[in-house]
């Protein structure tokens, strides 16, 4: 087994010339060996420009006379010569040979970003893991969410403690003199949910079944409710100390109020 090498340097340091230099003496070494490469990057910009500078470097290579002064034939056909022992000749012949199975088989060039890897693989196995054939991935995160709302609230009238448990939440909303519309509060959720730092909650959220969800809205109602009166109960404390003192609205120091 060929050894795992990692290489680290700075921003600007010539990591992104090293691979591509990786990449094509693998495929001037073999030129068919092109599609069991598999190069992944963050960004689709990352992705675009790797595909440039091989595509470039090749053909540059491909006619090295035509190209003298070029940095590709300065450069990176010394590096190429001396560390693949390949000549110059076979470096053009094999960087043009290439070229033309790219060309003609331009779907297995895998330059791609992480995220359009993990598509394709399943994609591929789309059967296996009982996905249909069509189905696509939705980038967008806020028209995601929108849809997973829309298709929940379609749901109520056909699933029973789905609607009571919505219902609840709506009654609940008007109780406390908020709006009771809830889509809103269901997309701010769900953002919630799409954050990266949600992880863990998300697969606790996962166990709990929608009684378990009345449960816990009693509990949480039960606690506002204490908390307010609590709250009520200072302000009038409060209230009346001001009344016993005589102090008026002068006395205080105001602060500006700011709606964020």
């Amino acid at each position: 087994m060929k050894n795992f090498v990692v290489y680290t340097s700075s921003a600007g340091s010539g990591k992104t010339y090293t691979l591509v230099k990786e990449y094509i003496k693998i495929v001037l070494s073999n030129p068919a060996s092109f599609r069991n490469i598999l190069a992944i990057t963050f960004t689709n910009k990352a992705a675009n420009e790797m595909k440039f500078r091989v595509l470039r470097n090749l053909k540059i290579l491909s006619k090295p006379v035509e190209n003298r002064g070029s940095d590709t034939i300065k450069f990176l056909l010394p590096d190429i010569i001396l560390e693949t022992g390949l000549d110059e000749t076979v470096i053009a012949k094999n960087a043009d040979k290439v070229l033309t199975l790219i060309l003609h088989q331009y779907s297995d060039f895998a330059v791609s970003t992480i995220d359009s890897f993990i598509y394709k693989m399943i994609k591929s196995f789309s059967y296996d893991i009982h996905l249909p054939f069509d189905f696509d991935v939705e980038l967008d995160t806020d028209k995601l969410i929108a849809g997973a709302v829309d298709y929940l609230l379609g749901e109520v009238g056909s699933d029973e403690q789905l609607t009571k448990l919505l219902i609840h939440f709506t009654e609940s909303k008007a109780d406390m003199e908020s709006d009771w519309h809830i889509e809103k509060d269901l997309q701010d959720f769900g953002r919630n949910l799409m954050d990266e730092g949600s992880y863990d909650h998300l697969k606790r959220l996962k166990e709990l079944s929608l009684g378990d969800f009345f449960s816990i809205s009693s509990i949480l109602l039960k606690e506002i409710k204490i908390f307010e009166n609590q709250l009520n109960s200072y302000a009038t404390a409060a209230l009346s100390l001001v009344e016993q003192k005589g102090l008026v609205a002068g006395a205080f120091f105001s602060i500006p109020f700011r709606d964020s």
